[in-house]
């Protein structure tokens, strides 16, 4: 249960995380939150080869596994897509 309720958070973050000029891509989300050796330090990483593996992503993508792991990094919903996330919420049903 707790996998389907991360995984329909992610399903959310992906309906609403648009910009202008489409989805929001991995590197930008990692530039958004500073940069891959931010990102490396937010999730504890080891200084060695922690800030490479971050960057590693910007190219190949953020595994789901890690977005799921840290949704209070990866999975935020930002502030100006709260509201229409609440008036129109995605379908759950499968």
């Amino acid at each position: 249960m707790l996998l389907y309720t991360a995984l329909t958070e992610m399903y959310t973050w992906c309906l609403i995380s648009q910009t202008q000029e489409g989805f929001m891509t991995d590197n930008q989300l990692i530039e958004n939150l500073g940069g891959a050796a931010a990102v490396a330090r937010m999730l504890n990483f080891k200084t060695l080869g922690g800030t490479q593996r971050v960057q590693n992503w910007k190219k190949r993508g953020i595994p789901a596994a890690v977005k799921v792991a840290f949704p209070h990094i990866f999975l935020a919903m930002p502030a100006a897509h709260e509201s229409q996330a609440k008036k129109n919420p995605p379908s759950t049903s499968l």
